[in-house]
């Protein structure tokens, strides 16, 4: 995984898979969010197929996000999928510790920022 495949991805999502998915309804339930088990007690958040929906700062995005012992990503549109933003980190978010919930709240930070920068 690289910045550049995650944005490649990222940038195949906003525009429907048109070089892979021949289908509409095929975005739609990649879409759609699932009944409820929330993740955490993090009752923000939705969960669907492989994305998230996630209400942050006003806004509604959908993303995908991972974590390895030193590495994070997070990949995230905006409600409309005409914004993206993709963050690849050397930060360590596995831990449930101070340090990690730190490094959470800095990448959900830059990420609004360049939100607003953009948006």
């Amino acid at each position: 995984m690289s910045a550049m495949t995650l944005t490649l991805w990222l940038q195949s999502f906003m525009n429907n898979f048109p070089n892979l998915l021949h289908n509409s309804s095929s975005i739609k339930e990649i879409l759609h969010v699932a009944p409820q088990q929330y993740y955490k007690n993090e009752t923000s958040i939705k969960f669907g197929l492989i994305w998230y929906w996630n209400y942050l700062n006003g806004r509604y995005l959908v993303g995908h996000g991972g974590s390895v012992p030193g590495m994070s990503h997070i990949i995230v549109a905006n409600e409309q999928r005409n914004l993206g933003v993709v963050i690849l980190t050397n930060a360590d978010q596995t831990l449930n510790d101070e340090a990690s919930g730190q490094v959470t709240n800095s990448i959900l930070e830059l990420l609004s920022q360049l939100l607003d920068c953009f948006d």
